[in-house]
């Protein structure tokens, strides 16, 4: 920055000049690292010509000389010629300036603007090879060329002519889809967030896992706070949660629509349309009569609310989630038609102590099967003339078999003849062996060109309970 040690006075006698370049992208980055913006810093990260420091050290040098009567010293030169920027040749194809710009330009007058403009420029049959001057250090590809061309020649001179559009017009329904999915969260208490696609790196090294992927840090952020690419929409969300929870604000619940990114490089980038949600408190506000705090059933009923309401339960199947931010206890993975949807769950109680919050709940899903779900076109169908028959059956199974593997036992077994099922009592306690549990599901059987008979509702009852046994170890419980 200078200072009064090397500064000039009247008693001055000996004055050192230098004169240099710099690479742009590390000026940049230094000048934000030191929090030292000068004038020299400014046009250096903008970039400046390359071969100006000579000049400009001989005019510098002529100047002092002629005014003051000085007399000039030793040159010494320092140069790393590897690291300076190569005036690459840029081949224009001479068509390329007709199709772009969209009349036609005699070559003669393109090579006359180019040379104009300091551009060493050689003709080799239907193309210009064009090498930029020093200066312009802005010129790399061969459209750089044709906007120089078309700025010279006058774009008064180029006529204005409707282009022929080839659009499809087809509409396109996923706006409206996700807008129906914000409308359904809304309902339930939900508010929308609209934030950075950047993230803070400290965030998603707590959100941290191979199952999602590589981090893309960014080559110049705008602040330190937001240096990478998220890979989760929560990486967004939860400063949300913090900034609100800080304001006395114990409910929150937000969600957002947007793209997460995953790759270690340009190349490699995902990216992902995505809808996450987040939810801290309780389930209703203080006003509500019987409040309790939210559990990992009611996100999964705010996140069902996205599925459309006359879709089959069948088609849905949860599995434990083992990613390291979740609960282990607490989460789970969605699969829709045995389709990867997204995950769900609290996040990890260790996770959640070092950004200073609450038990939270948070979740996020792939847009694209979702919107797949709502575009489906279901056929109504007449109801039956003919009445349903229940069946109640309850067994005694281990803990540890999930409600969703015993239904889809169930259901593979009962065949066309059962219309729904559902269970409606869950029992351990006296009675009940430890380690094991009491189900009691209703059975509901129905066939649309006759009346069951008993005996057929019988034959189809013991078939599901006999596939229990023999495939859960299943007892049935009389009483």
């Amino acid at each position: 920055m200078g200072g009064q040690r090397s500064s000039v006075t009247d008693s001055t006698t000996n004055i050192v000049l230098e004169s240099a370049f710099f690479n742009q992208l590390a000026i940049a980055a230094r000048a934000r690292r030191f929090g030292l913006h000068t004038d020299a810093s400014q046009r250096f990260e903008r970039g400046v010509d390359f071969e100006l420091p000579e000049l400009a050290l001989a005019r510098a040098v002529d100047l002092i000389s002629s005014v003051t009567g000085g007399q000039a010293g030793q040159i010494v030169k320092a140069e790393s010629s590897e690291h300076l920027p190569a005036r690459a040749p840029i081949t224009l194809p001479i068509a390329k300036v007709r199709d772009v710009i969209g009349i036609e330009i005699e070559p003669a007058v393109m090579v006359r603007i180019l040379t104009q403009l300091g551009f060493e420029v050689a003709q080799q049959a239907n193309s210009l090879i064009c090498t930029p001057p020093s200066y312009r250090f802005d010129m790399s590809i061969k459209e750089d060329l044709i906007e120089e061309i078309a700025r010279i020649y006058g774009y008064d001179n180029i006529p204005s002519v409707l282009p022929h559009l080839q659009v499809s017009m087809d509409y396109d329904d996923t706006a409206d889809l996700t807008h129906e999915m914000k409308l359904a969260l809304v309902d339930n208490g939900y508010m929308e967030a609209i934030s950075f696609s950047f993230s803070d790196a400290k965030i998603e090294a707590l959100l941290d896992d191979k199952a999602l992927g590589e981090v893309l840090a960014l080559a110049n952020p705008i602040s330190s706070d937001l240096a990478v690419m998220r890979r989760t929409l929560l990486s967004s969300l939860l400063p949300c949660v913090q900034y609100n929870l800080n304001r006395q604000q114990p409910r929150v619940r937000f969600f957002e629509t947007g793209l997460s990114f995953v790759g270690q490089s340009i190349s490699e980038l995902v990216q992902t349309p995505s809808i996450a949600l987040v939810a801290v408190g309780d389930v209703w506000d203080e006003q509500a009569y019987q409040n309790r705090a939210l559990d990992f059933y009611d996100l999964k009923h705010d996140i069902e609310q996205l599925l459309p309401a006359q879709m089959d339960s069948a088609r849905i199947r949860y599995e434990r989630s083992e990613l390291a931010f979740l609960h282990p206890g607490q989460s789970a993975k969605l699969y829709i038609d045995d389709e990867y949807v997204g995950w769900l769950g609290q996040l990890h109680p260790n996770t959640a102590k070092q950004l200073d919050l609450p038990a939270t709940w948070v979740a996020q899903l792939s847009l694209a099967p979702l919107l797949t779900l709502a575009r489906e076109q279901h056929t109504i169908t007449t109801p039956s003339k003919f009445p349903q028959v229940r069946r109640d059956i309850a067994i005694l199974v281990d803990s540890d078999i999930s409600l969703q593997t015993l239904e889809s036992t169930i259901r593979a077994v009962a065949g066309e003849l059962l219309a729904d099922l559902w269970l409606f009592d869950v029992y351990q306690g006296d009675k009940v062996p430890a380690g094991q549990r009491s189900l009691a599901f209703a059975l509901i059987w129905q066939d649309n060109a006759q009346t069951l008979s008993d005996d057929a509702i019988k034959t189809a009852t013991d078939k599901v309970v006999q596939a229990l046994t023999e495939q859960h170890a299943a007892k049935l419980r009389d009483s």
